[in-house]
């Protein structure tokens, strides 16, 4: 009877390692397999195709920074000479004054006539 309680003793644990082994096999078949589907659609390219890639990348947004500060290197030239011309004599800035003021004299006076609710 002791020999029998010793054989399945045994056999439990031969039994356990087997079913350790299995377990760490189905686990490395499932990452395995994981993997094999994250990595299906994946293309690789080659070294000059990934270089000419990044060059072109690298070229837009070169020239949309350049075209940035172009833009505003074009309004400051247009401002600056709409300016000019307009600010040339001095009957002309006095004009532009007088024409501010009294607009801001028209709409205090139209806040004055309604008074509002807030």
């Amino acid at each position: 009877m002791a020999t029998d309680q010793e054989e399945t003793e045994e056999d439990r644990e031969k039994r356990a390692k087997y079913l350790a082994r299995r377990r760490q096999k189905l686990l490395r078949l499932d990452e395995e397999m994981r993997y094999d589907s994250m990595v299906r659609n994946v293309k690789t390219q080659s070294a000059a195709k990934e270089l000419a890639h990044h060059q072109t990348s690298v070229r837009q947004h070169l020239s949309i920074g350049a075209n940035m500060v172009m833009a505003r290197v074009t309004a400051f030239i247009a401002v600056y000479f709409l300016a000019r011309n307009l600010t040339e004599n001095e009957t002309t800035v006095s004009f532009e004054a007088e024409v501010l003021k009294s607009k801001f004299e028209s709409i205090e006076h139209e806040h004055k006539k309604h008074k509002s609710v807030f």
